[in-house]
């Protein structure tokens, strides 16, 4: 499983495979709990344009903070650069992971 400081690959038009993450506390060792929490993904290009739109992720195994997006139909067709962040919302609160930066998502054709 690919850390989220990462470069994630695809090719163009690809529809796999799943960005599987784990989601951390803001010590960025200790994974969040994700028990109850709704989890999205977005990702916008070079210029700022959305491209995915904080879409559903699924939550593989919330005590361990794991997640997975798969839903890349539709949303790999230019190549190119392109950068995401998972929103987590949980106990009323919204946390973007990773925190600090976001993940790089590179496109080839």
């Amino acid at each position: 499983m690919p850390e989220l400081n990462d470069t994630f690959y695809m090719g163009i038009n690809d529809t796999a495979p799943a960005l599987d993450a784990i989601i951390y506390k803001a010590d960025g060792v200790t994974p969040q709990d994700l028990t109850g929490a709704t989890v999205a993904f977005e990702m916008h290009d070079d210029n700022g344009t959305v491209v995915i739109n904080y879409e559903p992720v699924t939550v593989t195994e919330a005590v361990n903070g794991k997640v997975s997006f798969s839903d890349w139909t539709g949303h790999t067709g230019t190549a190119g650069l392109y950068y995401g962040r998972f929103r987590v919302t949980l106990s009323g609160k919204v946390m973007s992971a990773p925190n600090d930066r976001h993940i790089l998502i590179k496109i080839s054709s």
